[in-house]
C-alpha cells in the first residue's frame, strides 16, 4: 500500500510527512511513503507506477486545485481514498464534491489525522480473516473485532465476547502460544500474560496492575510482559482514549 502526500509549501509538506512516518512507525505498517509539490509532479509520476491507495493533500496546489488532481487520481484508481489537510476555510464544499474521505484543518492535530488514517484504512483492507473455533456444538467463526479477549485454561481456548458471553474450544494439543502468536500478528491483539491476550480496542484504562476493558474486565499484565502495558497506553493515546 501506498500513501502519498502533495503540497506546494515545504515546510508543511515536511510537516505532513513527519506526522505520516510517525503514523507508520507507530502502527507497524507495511506502506510506502511518497511526497510531491505539486499535482502536476505527482501525475506524471504516477504515470509509470499507477495510482495509490491513500492520499493526503492540500487542497489548493499551486498548478491545479485539489478536487480536479482528486478526478484524474480517481480515473485510475476509482477506490483511491482522499483526505484534504489544508489551509482553505472555504474548500469544504469543494472537497466532499469529489467525495474525499474526510477534510482537516492545518496545522494537523495529530490525533484527528491518525483517527482519520486509521478509518480510511479500515475500509481499504480486506476483512478481516474470521477466526475457526471447534465447540461442543460444531464449529462456528468469530470476528477478531467481536473478540474481547482469549484465555487458555485446561487446554482449551476460552474466547470473552465483547458484547458478554464466551465461546469455548474443545480440547486442543497445540500450545496456546501459537494461537496467541496468530492473534497478535493481526496487530489487535497483545499478550499480558502466559495464558492470555487481549483486544486493544476494547482496552479502556491502563494502569499499575494491569487493563480495564470496556465491559468492565480487569486483566493483570505479568512483569515478564510489561511491554503490553506501554503499547496498550500508545494505542489508546493515539486515539485519544487513555485514562
Amino acid at each position: 500500500m501506498r500513501l502519498t502526500i502533495c503540497d506546494g509549501a515545504p515546510e508543511e509538506r515536511q510537516a505532513a510527512r513527519a506526522l505520516a512516518e510517525e503514523y507508520i512507525r507507530r502502527r507497524g505498517l507495511d506502506m510506502d511513503l511518497v511526497c510531491f509539490a505539486s499535482a502536476g509532479e505527482l501525475l506524471a509520476w504516477e504515470q509509470s507506477r499507477g495510482a495509490g491507495e491513500l492520499y493526503l493533500t492540500e487542497l489548493r496546489l499551486p498548478d491545479m486545485d485539489g478536487a480536479e488532481l482528486v478526478r484524474r487520481i480517481r480515473a485510475r484508481r476509482p477506490r483511491a481514498a482522499v483526505i484534504f489537510l489544508t489551509w482553505a476555510e472555504d474548500g469544504r464544499a469543494q472537497a466532499f464534491s469529489v467525495h474525499a474521505f474526510d477534510y482537516l484543518a492545518k496545522p494537523a492535530e495529530r490525533h484527528a489525522l491518525f483517527r482519520s488514517l486509521d478509518e480510511c484504512l479500515a475500509l481499504l483492507k480486506p476483512p478481516a480473516r474470521r477466526i475457526a473455533v471447534k465447540t461442543a456444538d460444531g464449529e462456528i467463526f468469530l470476528e477478531p473485532e467481536r473478540i474481547n479477549a482469549v484465555e487458555y485454561s485446561g487446554h482449551r481456548f476460552v474466547f470473552r465476547l465483547a458484547g458478554g458471553g464466551s465461546v469455548q474450544s474443545l480440547y486442543r494439543r497445540e500450545p496456546f502460544g501459537q494461537l496467541a502468536g496468530q492473534l497478535v500478528d493481526t496487530g489487535r491483539f497483545i499478550r499480558c500474560a502466559e495464558g492470555y491476550v487481549v483486544n486493544m480496542e476494547n482496552v479502556r484504562t491502563v494502569t499499575a496492575a494491569g487493563l480495564g476493558m470496556a465491559d468492565g474486565t480487569q486483566y493483570v499484565v505479568t512483569r515478564k510482559y510489561a511491554e503490553a502495558k506501554r503499547r496498550a497506553a500508545a494505542y489508546l493515546a493515539e486515539r485519544g482514549g487513555v485514562d
